[in-house]
């Protein structure tokens, strides 16, 4: 054979191949088995973090997915409207308005937008206590109504004026208005005189003939039909009247009007829906987890996670309120593991104790009560997946090093048999070149 045949990097590949064939297999497979539970771990703290967020969303009385939703029907929705945050009692309330609240509004009327300013005196405005003084002598000279506007509005003093002019023909009138409603909002304003000027006097003259567009008051309302209670408020919002409702007024009634009746019930197809989006969160979620611990995924015929899966099927057999089961609410499991609704005995449920899912499922003690305990030491900060994941994380680091240390090695041992093979080759080429002189 000729020393041309030898391939030096063939042979020093071929039998670095053969010497890390086995260590290649270990570590590809250590690898392999770390990636995947990292991957996993991660994956299952993500999906029981969701699964939690969704629990505090059914919980939540205001959200869109409780199962506290009602129904708020008033009479006549000219007046006002009622909503409900869903903790309302259900039933009847007879409501009348008497008088909206409003804000105090007055006007002073000067000759144009252009009217000077006195040069000096002060100018004060007083609302719930609190006053503002606008010392004129600060202001520019020639300052005008304009100026004035700026100054009222601008103050780091302002206790809740706002003013405006408004063009009236010939005339301009400065519109002050106090910025809350309710009778103890009203503004007082007093301008004490400086030097005694024809400016002065004029705005002495428009405060005294001033005139009050709206009186600073209370929103008034009956409540009952029958020995009615008198409520008042500064806001045409009142939200602490009836627990649970917010009612908006819009306009009063008039005196020989009938009080508006509210019925407030709970909203059962709402209810209906959203248990029926728990039960498909759930079964999602139960769905998941098993692809996880399927014999292709990242956690297959992991014990932890199989525990997860049988303790929360666990906690919603056996964590009712005592006296409840889960058949009392429509529910029950397949023979797959996932919750299903049985439409009817839900119905039937709801319309015997309307609150039966909050007693049962959100309530304190209730099963979604048990769920976030049971799923807490594992998806809290420094919790039991948290700790899991960084274990598998640092033996993944230490196959990586492992891997990285071995490919090293390797490579040098490929350089080593590279060099001899090539010293063989030149030695070789040698040879022939010798046994060719001696044979010539």
């Amino acid at each position: 054979m000729s020393y041309s045949d030898y391939d030096p990097a063939a042979l020093a590949e071929a039998l670095v191949e053969a010497e890390r064939s086995g260590m290649d297999t270990l570590l590809s497979d250590k690898s392999d088995k770390y990636t995947s539970l990292v991957s996993g771990y991660s994956s299952l703290e993500t999906l029981l973090d969701d699964f939690q967020d969704a629990l505090d969303d059914y919980t939540d009385s205001s959200s869109d997915t409780s199962f506290s939703a009602q129904t708020c029907s008033v009479s006549d929705e000219d007046y006002f409207t009622v909503t409900s945050d869903g903790s309302a009692a259900d039933g009847n309330y007879s409501i009348f308005v008497e008088q909206l609240a409003q804000s105090y509004q007055t006007a002073l009327t000067f000759d144009s937008k252009t009217w000077e300013l006195p040069t000096d005196g002060t100018l004060s405005f007083t609302v719930d206590g609190e006053e503002m003084t606008i010392d004129l002598s600060t202001l520019d000279s020639g300052s005008t109504l304009s100026d004035l506007v700026t100054a009222i509005n601008n103050s780091d003093d302002n206790p809740g004026v706002q003013a405006s002019l408004i063009q009236s023909g010939d005339s301009v009138m400065l519109l002050i208005t106090s910025e809350e409603t309710g009778a103890d909002y009203t503004v007082d304003m007093t301008f004490t005189e400086g030097t005694t000027s024809t400016a002065s006097t004029e705005l002495s003259e428009a405060l005294t003939s001033m005139n009050v567009l709206s009186e600073a008051q209370d929103a008034i309302i009956q409540f009952g039909s029958t020995n009615a209670i008198t409520i008042t408020s500064s806001s045409n919002t009142l939200e602490n009247v009836i627990d649970g409702l917010t009612i908006d007024l819009i306009q009063a009634q008039d005196s020989d009007d009938s009080a508006i009746n509210v019925e407030v019930e709970v909203d059962t197809d709402t209810v209906e829906t959203n248990l029926e989006s728990f039960v498909d969160t759930f079964n999602t979620l139960i769905d998941s987890l098993s692809d996880l611990y399927a014999d292709d995924g990242d956690l297959d015929g992991n014990s932890t996670l199989r525990s997860i899966i049988s303790s929360l099927k666990n906690s919603m057999r056996s964590s009712l309120p005592d006296g409840y089961d889960l058949s009392d609410i429509g529910l029950s499991f397949t023979s797959s593991g996932t919750l299903e609704i049985d439409s009817d005995t839900l119905e039937e449920a709801l319309t015997n104790n309307p609150d039966i899912l909050n007693i049962c499922l959100t309530d304190d003690g209730g099963v979604f009560d048990a769920i976030q305990d049971l799923l807490e030491p594992y998806t809290e900060s420094g919790g039991i997946l948290s700790d899991m994941e960084d274990s598998a994380q640092d033996s993944l680091d230490r196959v990586t090093a492992r891997q990285e240390a071995w490919d090293t090695k390797m490579e040098n041992l490929y350089n080593l048999y590279l060099e001899d093979f090539t010293q063989m080759q030149i030695t070789l080429a040698e040879l022939e070149s010798s046994l060719s002189i001696l044979s010539s």
